[in-house]
């Protein structure tokens, strides 16, 4: 029988593994602000303040850990949704950060005014749940994104400058009020005030309708003859003008003071002078009158609805403000002026001014106002303000933190088929962060918010069926989902497929399609991207090998935060000899959680690489990086455990088993084999059992190791199963195991 591994089995330092397998995932929840992109109250592969009651929709019992009250379940499956961002870092390493929504901002980071739309719902976010931190080929951490869309202010250009009316030449057309207006305007010069855009004499609204009159009567007689077609265009234009002037009303002349209405008076008078002239022109002109005017005319014309709209607009500001003025003063008694000039029965608007006190648009940001108005409109039944609400408790911005009263409200988003709710309630589950931990509950989460196509939540989904978490594993559907998500540019979804491509998870290997997926994940700044496009540069896998490019890559992705970026970086150091940098890049990525780097900084001391050999700090590293996950410290921790040569550390077969246990379960083929030979021969803490051993040599066979399949054929030949012996005997030996190769040899003689 093969014996049981030595820790010399592992002889050299490794980064970040490039498995993507589930079962080396272990995910810590750590909430912090989102790093890689902007969001409000929400999350990514991770979210009431209301009581926990029966509510009318259909949903099963979801329990708190510890023995908290019980939870209102998965809402019914009646109507798929979307949700927000959820990470899918394959890893064994400690979890980063994902942003919810996509897209996280902090508080302190400010974007766009949140929606209900699905991947670019700009809406308050925040960090809520780590995402799964991957060895060397990552899948994605989150991001999205979400930026605020701004509307351009409107700047007024106008041309004020024209040609000065000379009414003494215009013999056909007497309107006296004409040069009585211009000389009332000169005598009024030094008197009056100026217009601050034209340096001219402030418009008075009595003068201006009247001359808006006196020009409709110039184009009424013009409209039929000279200018066919356009002169009637004129004429509904000037008429539409004449009802504007009118409908403002001589109410608003009080008001004509204020600096933009009065910047509009004057822009409207300057435009009906110059009409006023053409008009004159045309007036005169006998022949060739369409040919020559008609373009100028139009133009006119155009530029003059250009500026009756801006006086509309001034004025209905003007009138707005107003009033939003006088309810403020009012509300000033109530002490909440802010909160009283809303409705506090329209959940919409509530939801609105809420979005303005979050993002400090318009007012001063004031997170304590932005939770108190949404938390009226999710009492409203407002969908998205009761996600945002459990978000906020849950990372206690602008109320008290209250994580358990944070998933309620979210629950009952989610039961309203609010996408963003649903792809959080998934993260929930996945993670076990205030729920029991439920992979079929969170796959049940995400495949309705996939099936509104949420972003987030087909990329999650993707990720469990890959995985076979909850579901049933199946790859190409995966692939699938993904696809579909890379379709719309979705920078995660672009890694994971990418990932896949890689190392063909379901669809045919495709290096340089993985490589041309990683560049255009990185491009929008994914982190997990970078990272895999350096693995790629230092293979020279679908690439050519470049070291130099690997090392930016690792730079980028561990400057933006990415601790596998960080190992990396110290790992390929490693490589070129740089101990010091190496050792220094190593540390920092462990002290921020990297298992992978713990697994390095064990190897360099074990092996003596620029420091002085120690078994006992190397062993202090495998074990932290074997508690918290990594699936080849467990098995070097067990070796040394069981084996007892590696002074001062003493022997340890019970806990040697327990850890090769834990490798088993996490797919390492000679943990398999080894939990096999315990079984078979028996040791402190695990009674012998040789049904038990065959079925640990059977799985570690299956997983590829010579060693288990050896093993198995030696108890089937005793059992008399020779057929069986003798093709694992030939599977074992030509893989290179000597045992097998002499073993075959007695056989076939």
């Amino acid at each position: 029988m093969s014996s049981i591994g030595a820790i010399t089995s592992h002889a050299t330092s490794t980064r970040n593994e490039r498995d993507s397998k589930a079962g080396h995932q272990q995910q810590q929840h750590q909430r912090t602000q989102n790093e890689n992109s902007s969001t409000r109250p929400a999350s990514a592969l991770v979210s009431s303040m209301r009581d926990v009651k029966t509510r009318s929709r259909g949903s099963s019992n979801v329990t708190f850990k510890e023995g908290h009250e019980v939870l209102e379940g998965p809402p019914a499956t009646t109507t798929a949704t979307r949700n927000n961002s959820a990470n899918m870092n394959s890893s064994n390493g400690a979890a980063n950060n994902a942003a919810r929504n996509q897209g996280t901002p902090s508080p302190q980071q400010q974007q766009g005014v949140p929606s209900s739309s699905n991947a670019s719902s700009m809406m308050p976010q925040h960090s809520l749940i780590s995402s799964h931190s991957s060895r060397q080929m990552q899948h994605h951490g989150v991001e999205q994104p979400t930026g605020s869309s701004n509307r351009s202010r409107l700047d007024i250009i106008s041309d004020v400058g024209g040609t000065q009316m000379n009414l003494e030449n215009t013999p056909k057309v007497a309107h006296p009020l004409i040069p009585t207006l211009h000389e009332q305007q000169q005598s009024k010069v030094n008197s009056e005030p100026k217009s601050p855009l034209l340096g001219g004499p402030l418009i008075e609204f009595d003068e201006l309708l009247e001359f808006v009159k006196k020009i409709v009567s110039v184009s009424e007689a013009l409209k039929d003859s000279k200018l066919k077609k356009n002169g009637n265009v004129i004429h509904i234009r000037l008429l539409h003008i004449e009802d504007e002037v009118t409908h403002w009303g001589r109410d608003l002349i009080k008001q004509s003071n204020d600096k933009q209405i009065g910047k509009a008076l004057q822009l409207l008078y300057q435009q009906l002078t110059k009409v006023y002239t053409l008009l004159s022109k045309i007036q005169r002109c006998k022949w060739f009158v369409d040919i020559r005017f008609s373009k100028k005319a139009k133009k006119l014309t155009e530029e003059l609805d250009n500026v009756t709209t801006v006086l509309g607009v001034s004025i209905t500001y003007f009138k707005a403000q107003t009033a939003y003025s006088n309810v403020h003063k009012l509300g000033i008694v109530s002490g909440y002026p802010d909160i009283d000039i809303f409705d506090l029965d329209d959940k919409n608007n509530l939801a609105l001014a809420a979005d303005r006190f979050y993002m400090g648009h318009g007012v001063t940001q004031n997170f304590e106002m932005a939770y108190r108005l949404y938390l009226h409109a999710a009492r409203l039944e407002e969908a998205r303000s009761q996600y945002i609400v459990g978000s906020m408790l849950i990372d206690g911005v602008g109320v008290e933190k209250d994580s358990r009263l944070g998933v309620k409200w979210i629950l009952k988003s989610a039961s309203q088929d609010y996408p963003d709710a649903l792809n959080q309630m998934g993260i929930f589950y996945e993670t076990g962060f205030i729920v029991e931990q439920n992979f079929e509950t969170a796959a049940k989460f995400y495949l309705r918010s996939s099936h509104m196509a949420h972003l987030d939540g087909m990329t999650n989904y993707a990720a469990l069926l890959l995985q076979g978490k909850g579901v049933e594993k199946n790859q190409k559907k995966a692939a699938w989902l993904l696809k579909k998500a890379c379709e719309r540019n979705y920078a995660k979804a672009q890694n994971e497929l990418g990932v896949m491509y890689y190392k063909g998870l379901g669809v045919e290997e495709a290096p340089d399609k993985a490589v041309e997926l990683f560049t255009q994940s990185a491009d929008k700044g994914n982190v997990y991207a970078l990272n895999n496009l350096g693995i790629a540069y230092e293979e020279g896998k679908g690439v050519v090998r470049d070291y130099a490019k690997a090392t930016i890559c690792y730079e980028k992705s561990a400057r933006l935060g990415n601790i596998n970026g960080l190992n990396n970086l110290g790992y390929i150091k490693l490589l070129q000899k740089q101990y010091d940098q190496a050792l220094d890049l190593l540390h920092e990525a462990s002290d921020r959680g990297s298992v992978d780097a713990m697994y390095n900084i064990g190897n360099m001391y074990r092996l003596g690489l620029g420091v002085t050999a120690d078994i006992t700090i190397a062993f202090k590293f495998f074990y932290r990086a074997a508690t918290l996950g990594h699936v080849k410290s467990q098995r070097i921790v067990a070796d040394v455990l069981y084996s007892g040569k590696y002074e001062p550390i003493p022997a340890n077969k019970k806990e040697a088993a327990s850890f090769y246990y834990k490798a088993a379960l996490n797919g390492d083929a000679e943990s398999c084999n080894n939990l096999g030979i315990l079984y078979e021969d028996g040791c402190e803490g695990l009674h012998r059992d040789e049904q038990k051993a065959i079925e640990w040599f059977r799985r570690g066979s299956e997983l590829g190791s010579d060693n288990a399949m050896y093993n198995l054929a030696t108890i089937l030949e005793r059992r008399n199963q020779q057929e069986q012996a003798t093709a694992l005997l030939r599977r074992a030996s030509s893989m290179g195991n000597t045992k097998a190769r002499e073993r075959i040899g007695v056989v076939l003689e």
